[in-house]
């Protein structure tokens, strides 16, 4: 009887010793690999908070630049508007370029869909934006809204365009039907 009280005493310990994995940590490890893709069954599995680490992932600057933007990526799979508010103010406030267009693009796969008017009022402003790549992806997404607003806002970028690869990214016929 001695021997099984101490056996079940020192498990108790042990269990309080031993950390448990926390779910940011499983997180990370599902955004780590040399041949990534978006692992969503498995991150629906950690449970229906899990964005919550994602944010948190992808918003750090003290985290690798790549797990960052896998984090935003996978952050698609949740569109939720904890994840709407990232988006924009990411792309509206954030410094990066590089991490911008990336995120123009995420943001217009989670939301294109579900908040059209959304988009509209986070990536019109960006066709105004010095960086020609941050424009065009703004204008690619923008292409697939059906409105007056996007249509106009469309037109007046197009206009302002000089280089043909900039037409194309952007979404828009060339003379040369390129």
């Amino acid at each position: 009887m001695r021997y099984l009280a101490k056996t079940i005493l020192l498990t108790a310990i042990g269990l309080l010793v031993v950390p448990a994995i926390s779910a940011d940590d499983e997180v990370v490890d599902l955004l780590q690999g040399y041949e990534w893709q978006l692992p969503e069954e498995k991150l629906r599995h950690i449970g229906p908070d899990v964005y919550k680490p994602l944010l948190a992932i992808a918003d750090d600057e003290r985290q690798v630049n790549f797990i960052r933007a896998r984090a935003s990526l996978a952050l698609t799979a949740f569109p939720n508007d904890e994840v709407l508010e990232y988006f924009e103010r990411e792309i509206s406030l954030g410094k990066n370029n590089l991490r911008r267009r990336q995120m123009v693009q995420d943001f217009c796969t989670a939301f294109l869909q579900l908040k059209p008017a959304n988009i509209e009022s986070t990536l019109i402003p960006m066709l105004k934006e010095p960086d020609a790549r941050l424009r065009s992806n703004s204008a690619r997404c923008l292409q697939n809204i059906d409105s007056d607003k996007s249509k106009g806002a469309l037109a007046s970028y197009g206009a302002t365009i000089s280089e043909s690869w900039e037409a194309r990214a952007a979404g828009f016929k060339t003379e040369t039907g390129m």
